[in-house]
């Protein structure tokens, strides 16, 4: 009944404005679909229900529910919410408790205890009230719950690198599908680094604060790549709670001038220096004529001006008049070498930035500069071990050596002009 009246009002309204999810189709999300709010995924979350009770019992499907719900401070489940929460096995928890963790189901980012625990204490009184009016304690079972509410073990340093921590889990199963593990329960240790995750939180917060409104920003993405490829710090939003979208790693978005690299590196490549002379003017490329900012041009200048004043002109006049027959495909090659995974978008505009990429493509491909040109790669998991202490990888031991790709030379003229 709830699904389809909220289906209706979606539809008159021509927007997603209301949810209507029972439990399996919440669970259904949890396990098959993403958070996208759009009225073909409810279509797809409801058949996965309508599968999930045809072959799961109502027990079955709670189980798996309270397993893998998120609940706040980047832990799944009831279990791994009552040890962080309160450092307690689930079964060791006492009735406030068990209502604070309850109440977390209905939005944990707001309620989560150690954000808000007033907010986290009303509402667990709420699902104490809720007990007493649906007949399953009386008011005297709970008394003791409303004038002593669970307190929490204080986590005000704890970092939750919750996005980074499903894009590694991403990882793990793209090992598992490469063959390189063959059990199914394992301890994982990442390249996470918690202080640099939160100084990297920290840092997307106060810029959001202070310039969002300006530019009409609500969200933002960062990451961070240590010398080697180990993703250190991966912030893919502003709250995890309330969208589990990782814009860090699926966000698609015009590079703009950063993308300059992959022409400019292949200039270096070509046997150009940063002090090599090069005329910004007026350039066309068909019906395209690309202009510079302020729609002014400098003339006579080198490589290391253009770049420094990210000149438009010059990257397209490098890809039209300098690289000979195909330019662009070269330009799109490069990109692919330095470890963009996005496809690009065969244009004359690419080397303007005009193709989305994400931004971990782009921190990926700038960390072959610290690298002297070897590839940077990229990875979260560092070592895969079973239960018995046996490494089952080592990203050190087992991942492919690094390629060169980008010559010595052209990576020292790289890093002088950038």
């Amino acid at each position: 009944i709830g699904f389809t009246r909220a289906m209706m009002r979606n539809a008159v309204s021509g927007r997603m404005v209301q949810g209507g999810s029972t439990i399996t189709q919440q669970l259904a999300k949890n396990l098959f679909l993403t958070n996208e709010r759009s009225i073909e995924r409810k279509i797809k979350e409801a058949f996965l229900s309508l599968w999930l009770e045809a072959n799961l019992s109502k027990k079955e499907i709670l189980r798996l529910y309270l397993d893998r719900a998120y609940m706040g401070a980047g832990t799944f489940g009831a279990a791994a919410a009552a040890q962080f929460y309160f450092g307690k096995n689930i079964t060791e928890v006492n009735l406030a408790e068990a209502a604070m963790l309850a109440g977390l189901f209905k939005a944990p980012a707001k309620y989560a205890p150690h954000v808000n625990l007033p907010a986290a204490r009303a509402r667990a009184n709420e699902v104490l009230t809720n007990l007493v009016q649906s007949g399953l304690m009386t008011e005297g079972q709970v008394v003791a719950a409303r004038r002593n509410p669970a307190t929490v073990i204080d986590r005000a340093n704890a970092a939750a690198p919750d996005y980074f921590l499903d894009w590694a889990f991403e990882e793990v199963q793209r090992l598992a599908n490469d063959g390189k593990l063959k059990k199914h329960s394992v301890i994982v240790r990442t390249t996470i680094d918690t202080g640099l995750q939160q100084a990297a939180e920290e840092a997307m917060e106060s810029s959001l604060r202070e310039f969002g409104d300006s530019y009409n920003v609500k969200q933002g993405a960062l990451v961070m790549i240590e010398n080697g490829g180990a993703v250190r710090a991966m912030v893919g939003g502003r709250d995890y709670g309330e969208n589990q979208f990782n814009r860090a790693t699926k966000a698609l978005r015009q590079p703009g001038s950063s993308f300059k690299i992959y022409t400019y590196s292949l200039a270096m490549e070509k046997g150009l220096t940063p002090t090599s002379p090069i005329t910004d003017a007026p350039i066309c490329w068909g019906n395209w004529c690309p202009g510079n900012y302020g729609n002014s041009y400098a003339g006579r200048i080198d490589m290391q001006t253009a770049i420094a004043k990210s000149i438009n002109t010059i990257p397209v006049r490098l890809a039209k008049e300098k690289f000979g027959k195909d330019g662009i495909q070269q330009i799109m090659e490069q990109a692919r070498k330095f470890g963009v995974e996005t496809p690009i978008r065969k244009d004359v505009t690419i080397p303007l930035g005009s193709s989305e990429v994400t931004v971990l493509d782009q921190a990926t491909a700038y960390a072959v500069f610290p690298a002297g040109g070897f590839e940077s790669r990229r990875h979260g998991i560092s070592q895969i071990m079973d239960y018995d202490g046996k490494v089952l990888y080592d990203f050190d031991r087992d991942a492919p050596p690094p390629r060169r790709v980008l010559s010595e030379e052209a990576a020292a003229y790289m890093n002088q002009m950038l």
